[in-house]
């Protein structure tokens, strides 16, 4: 009985060693490589805001490039409309004012503010579209009277 006791309490203090010594053996790194980013989508009651990284809006040529290149919508570079992520049309505002993807190809990227996408249509809308809502807040710039967006891809058939 007392070899066992002996053999139990020598096999506990060579298990109870190695632990000791295996906790001394952890090392510990510092992760240089993980990025934390803030959130670009802000989940508002009806609808999102969403925020262009510097990427999305050096994306393309245009600011309807731009907007493109955001998750919720098809990325397509020289496109004429906007289609959301399920296909769907989406009906544009700029600065809530009713307008076209040509419209919208007359600013640059970097003038965009915000995003707001409703998914659902508000009810003011609801008599122009059944499907997406997009409202691109775009910085008032004094510097400039008139915009415009003149496409050369499609010159070569009139020449």
């Amino acid at each position: 009985m007392k070899k066992v006791l002996a053999i139990i309490s020598l096999l506990f203090l060579v298990l109870n060693g190695d632990a000791q010594e295996s906790l001394d053996t952890i090392k510990s790194f510092r992760l240089s490589e993980v990025v934390v980013k803030a959130e670009r989508i802000i989940h508002k009651g009806d609808h999102d805001v969403l925020y262009l990284s510097n990427d999305n809006k050096k994306f393309g040529t245009n600011a309807l490039d731009a907007v493109s290149s955001l998750e919720l919508f098809q990325t397509a570079i020289n496109e004429t409309k906007l289609v959301s992520w399920d296909r769907q049309n989406v009906f544009i505002l700029i600065n809530g004012v009713p307008s076209t993807a040509y419209d919208l190809r007359g600013y640059k990227g970097e003038d965009i503010k915000n995003v707001e996408f409703y998914s659902i249509a508000p009810p003011q809308y609801m008599s122009l579209t059944a499907g997406p809502v997009v409202n691109i807040v775009v910085k008032k710039r004094h510097d400039r009277s008139y915009t415009g967006y003149f496409n050369t891809s499609d010159l070569e058939k009139y020449i």
